[in-house]
């Protein structure tokens, strides 16, 4: 039964977020329940195993705690809570995989398989035809809803791609592996999503770097990974700033530079502690209009500054809702402190890619940590029940790739 559950919610999940990206927080609920269930007779293991989550447990925990300290104490605690509460069903989905036999580890494979493809021919279909699924799903709304509403889905195929080609590869032979892995970067770059497109190029570089020298990658690869962590978000802010000035950028793109600035200035003043889990949301100015003065400072004038000087106030806020940055996120909201766990949790999976029995499945982690992170960098909020749900579930994805021989 395991293998079947597994093998139905890695399936169903990416087409399920590109119909409506809140699907993913149902699907690892009802996961969960159905492996614990499944595997009641080994729930001691079930238990032990979900210490492969433990870093993200420790940024859940410092998140309740920041409650203490932060400028809206409810807002703070309820999203801290419910965030633990997601990473521990997350934790329990992620020790149940690891018990897995070789025949269910197969059918959960080829649900996985099975998920990619169809999700790929669905984002064609979507970008072909407009969005007529989601609308149908919807039952034709009036206004209908726009095709960029596949940007979760696509970002989600991302993640699971790497994983689903080498075991489609395994099932099915190289032409199959190969087929797939161009349907789905196919789907990817005909999505209007820019996110999407860069973790796709990200995922495949990080593929590539790991079939590096073996001792290099074990001894470099987790250290990497927690040094983008870190380092990220601020080289990606500086990165963003210099094409402003550049005139490289166009008027969301410039934008989304001025939110990073309003965000780093406001971390600086709370450098340590942060403000508080999930007060991006209510961050004092955080609703205001980017001030002209800022745009001087990022932009010169230019086609890009008069499309945002005709823009509604709504439209140009210097915090709307999240940075579109994770590492800039979590530094506001947790401090240093909160982006040193962040990078304890990212070293942690890099070690556990590492390990994996084959050169192989090292590549295939390798591809969705870099994909998963370069989307976190820049696109959804880091605390979103979606997103944590989709990159449990991509991890799972890969544990299965990465032991079944």
């Amino acid at each position: 039964m395991s293998g079947w559950a597994l093998g139905a919610a890695l399936g169903a999940l990416p087409t399920a977020v590109a119909m409506q990206s809140r699907a993913a927080t149902p699907i690892l609920v009802v996961t969960a329940l159905a492996l614990v269930w499944a595997e009641r007779a080994r729930l001691a293991a079930v238990m032990r195993g979900t210490v492969a989550l433990w870093p993200v447990g420790l940024l859940a925990g410092w998140g309740i705690a920041s409650a203490t300290w932060s400028i809206a104490p409810d807002v703070s605690l309820g999203g801290a809570v419910r965030f633990a509460a997601l990473v521990g069903l997350g934790a329990l989905v992620v020790g149940a995989a690891g018990l897995l036999d070789t025949v269910s580890r197969r059918r959960a494979g080829r649900g996985l398989i099975l998920g990619v493809a169809a999700a790929s021919a669905v984002l064609i279909v979507e970008v072909l035809t407009g969005g007529v699924l989601g609308n149908a799903v919807r039952l034709f709304p009036e206004p209908p809803r726009r095709v960029d509403g596949i940007k979760p889905g696509a970002s989600v195929l991302v993640l699971l791609l790497p994983p689903a080609i080498v075991l489609c590869w395994r099932e099915a032979g190289r032409v199959a592996a190969l087929c797939l892995a161009a349907a789905g970067a196919l789907a990817v770059l005909a999505a209007p999503s820019e996110a999407a497109r860069l973790a796709l190029l990200a995922g495949a570089a990080g593929a590539a770097v790991a079939l590096a020298p073996y001792r290099t990658v074990c001894r470099l690869g987790p250290l990497l990974l927690a040094l983008l962590v870190l380092a990220g978000p601020s080289v990606l802010q500086a990165t963003g700033e210099a094409a402003g000035r550049a005139g490289l950028l166009p008027p969301s793109g410039l934008h989304r530079v001025a939110i990073w600035d309003f965000v780093a200035a406001r971390a600086a003043e709370r450098p340590v502690l942060g403000w508080g889990f999930e007060t991006s949301r209510v961050m004092p100015g955080g609703q205001a209009r980017v001030a002209d003065a800022t745009f001087d400072r990022l932009a010169a004038p230019g086609p890009t500054r008069d499309v945002l000087a005709a823009m509604p106030d709504q439209f140009v806020q210097n915090l709307p809702l999240h940075p579109h940055n994770g590492g800039l996120q979590v530094r506001l909201e947790l401090g240093m402190i909160g982006l040193l766990l962040a990078a304890v949790g990212a070293w942690w999976i890099g070690r556990g890619i590492v390990r994996a029995p084959t050169p192989v499945a090292i590549a295939a982690g390798a591809g969705t940590a870099a994909s998963g992170l370069v989307v976190a960098l820049v696109a959804f909020g880091v605390w979103q029940a979606w997103w944590v749900g989709s990159l449990i579930l991509a991890a799972t994805a890969w544990r299965v790739c990465a032991e079944q021989r």
